[in-house]
């Protein structure tokens, strides 16, 4: 089994894609967000379009949230692919229309279709289910034996909702690897936002859950929008995927051989996908509320992440070193080059670098060779000190010869002969 992570090279806006190839013939697909601001309408459906095959299945496709650059190549990847099953946020009626209003400003994007009815977009084929928001007292972050089997929510007669933080595994063919979605409400931007269209004599917001009227009301809502540092986003799915033991998966190793013939291997398998979720808490955030955050993820982070996925693309006004613990490996930045918001921030790449102990930052652009791939493998990594030792010494090195690539705890082996 080995599982092969591709960031691709879309510019401003995600497209990450996992796959589990179980054997020769079977391949289990999960997506991460598909759209692009940087890619035309045309380059962005070739883009899909070479990256699965034609009607190729897609077992889970994960949307973070509802900006232009996170969806809009979502209807290409519809039509080329076979979609099962879609996870998204839950979000209320004001949370819709903070999106549609975000979209017509920010990318003149006015497609409000997944947004307004996400089950009427994607037909009755495809099984859609909303993620209740964060909630403490839903599940406790380290509950993996509370998973649900990815199959039932298949099932027409279960529910459409389930609570933030439930693990998602396909037992009988990746017992393995859970999905572990959380709902992030973010509150302080929306809430600005809304004071701020109040002052100028709009009280009531759902007046712009039509398109038209945001457009007939676009000098004013730009001058609302001008007060905010950041996007308008009130809610952003995280994504945890991650290895049920640690001790199996290893991705992207590095082996350095200095002139002491040392070996470094470093790094863990598993991946937090961030999308846009706002963890800035200089920015009127209390550090509970930043905290109260990251203790959700901190079990997987420290135990099973080596690589993250760097929220809203490396913005300032969405950062915070608190996610990034020091077994951290790799740190995935995507952005368009020519972005007007000039993401990402330099502080936000230095901070990365501080907050870790050598955590290499990718660069995620429009350039094709900017794309980035990850390979896990299944590998029994023994226990025992001397063991692990041998381990090193021949089996790693005998894959690393294969042209395989690992990542794998801080390990520092000195003088081995």
């Amino acid at each position: 089994m080995k599982i092969a992570r591709v960031f691709h090279p879309v510019g401003q806006g995600a497209y990450y894609t996992e796959t589990h190839s179980i054997d020769e013939s079977r391949n289990i697909n999960f997506v991460y967000d598909c759209g692009s601001t940087t890619l035309s309408n045309k380059k962005m459906k070739q883009f899909v379009e070479t990256s699965f095959l034609k009607d190729t299945e897609i077992e889970i496709l994960f949307i973070s949230h509802f900006h232009a650059d996170h969806i809009n190549g979502i209807e290409y990847l519809h039509k080329h692919t076979k979609i099962k099953t879609v996870i998204i946020p839950q979000l209320n009626n004001e949370a819709k229309t903070l999106c549609k209003i975000n979209n017509a400003l920010g990318d003149n994007y006015l497609d409000t279709r997944i947004i307004d009815d996400p089950r009427g977009f994607f037909g009755d084929d495809v099984k859609v289910i909303e993620v209740i928001p964060f909630d403490d007292t839903l599940l406790s972050a380290n509950a993996s034996d509370n998973f649900i089997d990815i199959e039932t929510l298949l099932n027409p007669d279960l529910n459409n909702s389930i609570p933030s933080g439930t693990p998602l595994r396909l037992t009988n063919k990746t017992p393995y690897w859970n999905y572990i979605p959380y709902n992030i409400s973010h509150k302080q931007r929306s809430s600005l936002f809304v004071s701020e269209l109040a002052n100028l004599g709009i009280s009531n917001i759902d007046i712009f859950n039509d398109v038209q009227e945001i457009l007939n009301q676009k000098k004013l809502l730009i001058k609302a929008y001008k007060k905010l540092q950041g996007d308008l986003n009130a809610n952003t799915m995280v994504l945890i995927s991650t290895s049920i033991k640690m001790e199996y998966f290893l991705s992207d190793a590095k082996i350095v051989y200095s002139n002491k013939s040392s070996l470094s291997v470093i790094g863990l398998g598993g991946c937090l996908y961030l999308g846009d979720i706002d963890l800035d808490d200089k920015i009127g955030h209390s550090n509970e509320r930043v905290d109260e955050v990251i203790s959700k993820l901190s079990y997987y982070s420290n135990v099973h992440i080596g690589t993250v996925q760097v929220a809203h693309h490396g913005s300032i006004h969405n950062h915070s070193n608190k996610v990034f613990n020091k077994n951290l490996r790799t740190a995935i930045i995507s952005y368009g080059t020519n972005n007007s918001y000039g993401h990402p921030s330099t502080f936000v790449v230095g901070d990365i670098a501080i907050s870790t102990n050598c955590c290499d930052v990718i660069h995620i652009t429009e350039s094709k060779s900017s794309i980035h791939n990850q390979i896990i493998l299944e590998v029994p990594v023994p226990t025992d000190d001397v063991d692990f030792l041998k381990f090193l010494k021949y089996d790693l090195h005998k894959l690393l010869m294969n042209n395989m690539y690992f990542l794998f705890k801080e390990y520092l082996i000195e003088d081995i002969p």
